[in-house]
């Protein structure tokens, strides 16, 4: 999260005077979250989205939504935060890994070796807020006539060619945790456009809501027993805010990463290639470096300088060799090596708006090879 000042604190100090903290009021009662998943929809020009309580359950939501289940394979990359992988798995389906490519995102090549007549469904995951090649894995899926799902956690107010990232897939999947670009301090959305994917995805979000006066009249499916993945109207009246301030989050980003890129280039360093430069979130410079000793000695370097910077190797949860004991035993280890020489020759510098304009540019002054 980027920023918070006293309008997330008044929003949040007008809910809690009302003590009206959940969702619901009423048959067409205007609420926070409803007003957020209407103006968030708006925003990616998508017809439907729906407020949660977490990005990881954005994910099973959508996947469960389009019937996947056991037996079923779904194909994610091995450079993404574990909860891709957790997703499937927590409905019984089998996460397919494919090894990334320079961009760092899907390897065509690999992903070619691994779709079967058991995908399902295919995880874009627009990593560091950089968007992957939208038109060759939308190609790709409906060649395969597979739904293509877009994890879009690090990468909310991204665009690939003009379009919000979020809008191309049958869902869209976000984060709202704290370490995010828009934040209430945890939380998640969908969007989605067909009707009744989104009749599904809503019941299964909150089972419950299906025989409340609010939402009873919503359902023209079937109804079923989902689970309970409802956001407060805390939640609601923070990413009001949010929301409202993401473009001006993402410009002052730009501008900040501008100067930090010109830096990097005036030292030699390669820039890893992006599909679209313009429709970043900013938020991180991703560069390559000859080995992974020279990333740690940059590591260090940065952050004594007060710069943000680490390798994915040293991220928690963000790559394949460390939640591979996890997977099905039939995807081994060093079938992943060609992830794991890119990923160990990788630099991440993040981008900062916690310091002034004049600050950051001393620091990056400051920078050398």
């Amino acid at each position: 999260m980027y920023y918070c000042d006293d309008l997330e604190i008044k929003a949040i100090e007008r809910v809690l005077k009302t003590k009206k903290l959940f969702r619901y009021q009423g048959k067409d009662v205007e609420t926070e979250c409803s007003q957020f998943e209407k103006s968030f929809a708006r925003y990616l020009n998508s017809k439907n989205s729906i407020l949660l309580s977490s990005g990881t359950n954005a994910l099973v939501n959508a996947l469960f939504s389009l019937g996947i289940t056991e037996g079923d394979e779904v194909l994610i990359p091995a450079y993404t935060f574990f909860a891709t992988a957790a997703a499937a798995l927590e409905l019984k389906a089998t996460p397919i890994v494919v090894n990334i490519d320079q961009h760092l995102s899907f390897d065509p090549v690999d992903l070619q070796h691994k779709v079967s007549d058991k995908t399902k469904a295919l995880i874009a995951v627009h990593m560091d807020g950089y968007p992957c090649n939208m038109n060759a894995l939308t190609d790709f899926c409906q060649t395969h006539n597979i739904a293509l799902i877009e994890d879009c956690a690090q990468a909310v107010g991204g665009q690939y060619q003009n379009k919000k990232l979020g809008s191309f897939g049958v869902f869209g999947c976000f984060s709202f945790n704290v370490d995010k670009i828009i934040s209430c301090g945890e939380g998640g959305a969908l969007s989605v456009n067909d009707e009744e994917l989104y009749q599904r995805a809503f019941l299964y979000h909150d089972t419950c809501n299906q025989f409340g006066v609010t939402h009873k009249d919503l359902y023209s499916i079937a109804k079923f027993s989902g689970k309970s993945m409802r956001a407060s109207e805390i939640q609601g009246a923070m990413m009001n805010v949010q929301l409202d301030r993401l473009d001006t989050i993402i410009a002052d980003l730009k501008i900040r990463k501008d100067f930090l890129d010109h830096r990097f280039s005036e030292l030699g360093f390669e820039h890893i290639p992006t599909y679209d430069k313009n429709g970043e979130c900013f938020t991180t410079t991703r560069l390559l470096c000859k080995d992974a000793a020279a990333v740690n000695a940059m590591v260090i370097s940065l952050n004594n300088l007060g710069i943000k910077t680490n390798s994915p190797m040293l991220r928690p949860a963000h790559h394949i060799w460390q939640w591979h004991a996890l997977l099905p035993k039939a995807q081994h280890k060093f079938d992943f090596l060609p992830t794991i020489d890119i990923l160990s020759r990788i630099l991440l510098v993040h981008v900062s708006l916690n310091e002034t304009m004049e600050e950051w540019l001393e620091k990056i002054k400051r920078i050398h090879a």
